[in-house]
């Protein structure tokens, strides 16, 4: 993922269901804080994660499924390997047969996990992974099927209306972020000051910071210094620079520190990691 883009997510729907379905492992990157025009359902099939969505955090499981609506800033963390069904629904897409979408708003993360409609959902998307790996004559068909039985069941049993003010206050939010994120991945490669950050959006330092711990569920300093983890993480793996060298490319002068977040981000040293990549 481009610098650029660290802050919005473009989804890229598949061609013959306009929608992007798919079985992902994730070996243990973070995903950034993003946001994208889209609903993202995603089922856990192995492993653990944590979801961070609109300041709220939901521990993963195999079996838990969790929902993010459309314009909501959300990240993850995982610990080792997951694997899930990722499934992605452009807004655009989804007005053609709900026009309201805008103001709609699907609640599923805070549900009795154990609901009848709940599992109905779960093993359609099992039923779609299904079909989604054999691919045999005429499975589009079905697969859309299901996708509209999904979205469906979505809209009657797990939608709410949601307020035009409650709408603008979320685009207002939305649009601080971005000039937030866009700012700090400009800049992160140097330290920067709590006021210098704040002056960027007017607010106060001290408002600032609830305001960034609500929405990105980190810290300010926390969320830098992780995406200068992640930088770093994908430049040992695909080159062959010194660990130091990385470093300072990224900003990252306490080489302690750095080893401290490494070690408990991915449970080993960098240059294991660089060893089992080459393998």
């Amino acid at each position: 993922m481009e610098k650029k883009d660290l802050y919005h997510e473009k989804v890229s729907p598949s061609e013959l269901t306009k929608v992007r379905f798919c079985t992902f492992t994730d070996s243990g990157i973070n995903t950034p804080n993003h946001w994208h025009r889209s609903i993202e359902i995603r089922y856990m099939l192995e492993g653990r994660m944590v979801c961070y969505i609109d300041g709220n955090t939901y521990e993963m499981e195999p079996g838990r499924l969790l929902l993010v609506n459309s314009n909501v800033i959300h990240a993850d963390r995982t610990k080792g390997t997951s694997r899930y069904i990722l499934v992605q629904i452009p807004l655009d897409f989804i007005r053609l047969f709900i026009p309201e979408i805008q103001h709609i708003r699907f609640i599923i993360n805070d549900v009795e996990e154990q609901s009848d409609k709940l599992e109905q959902i779960k093993k359609l998307l099992l039923a779609m992974k299904k079909l989604n790996n054999e691919k045999e004559n005429g499975y589009i068909l079905k697969f859309n099927s299901m996708l509209f039985e999904v979205l469906y069941l979505l809209y009657t049993d797990f939608s709410e209306k949601v307020m035009d003010t409650q709408l603008k206050k979320q685009q207002k939010n939305i649009e601080k972020m971005d000039r937030i994120l866009q700012y700090i991945t400009q800049n992160y490669k140097h330290a920067i000051s709590l006021k210098e950050i704040s002056d960027v959006v007017y607010f106060r330092p001290d408002y600032f910071c609830r305001f960034f711990k609500k929405y990105m569920g980190v810290t300010f300093l926390e969320y830098q210094n992780e995406l200068r983890l992640s930088y770093i993480y994908q430049d040992i793996i695909n080159t062959n620079k010194p660990i130091y060298e990385i470093l300072e490319q990224h900003g990252f002068v306490n080489y302690q520190l750095f080893r401290r977040m490494f070690n408990r981000r991915f449970g080993t040293t960098p240059l294991k990691v660089r060893k089992n990549m080459a393998k």
